[in-house]
């Protein structure tokens, strides 16, 4: 198993300039590592990229990153559609800007989800 590094609090700008942290668990290394940007789930209302914990540690380990984004979420009263939507693209946009920096490889992104991060990740 190979050496790896978290970093947490990486923050990128949502739609509407709010501003999202995803965590980033990658080999460590000079890279560039090819990268999953997973989407957690949580019935669009709850939830937290710390859901990767585990698979991005495992991952890392054998010499893929993972960055675990959010996304805002859904609240009565207030449109929800397509924010989530747009935080998400933005988390895929961020991640092959800064590539270099974060020492992965921008033409080996994915996208993965679970439940609600799922459906997301599927649009």
């Amino acid at each position: 198993m190979g050496a790896i590094e978290i970093r947490k609090d990486i923050a990128f700008a949502g739609c509407g300039g709010q501003p999202f942290k995803g965590v980033l668990y990658r080999p460590t290394g000079v890279g560039p590592h090819p990268v999953l940007v997973a989407v957690h789930g949580g019935g669009w209302r709850r939830g937290s990229p710390d859901t990767y914990a585990v698979l991005g540690a495992w991952l890392a380990e054998r010499g893929y990153a993972l960055f675990a984004t959010t996304y805002r979420f859904a609240a009565p009263g207030k449109p929800s559609w397509p924010h989530a939507f747009h935080d998400v693209r933005a988390a895929v946009q961020n991640v092959r800007g800064r590539a270099g920096e974060l020492g992965i490889d921008p033409s080996r992104i994915g996208l993965m989800g679970d439940s609600a991060g799922g459906n997301l990740a599927a649009l």
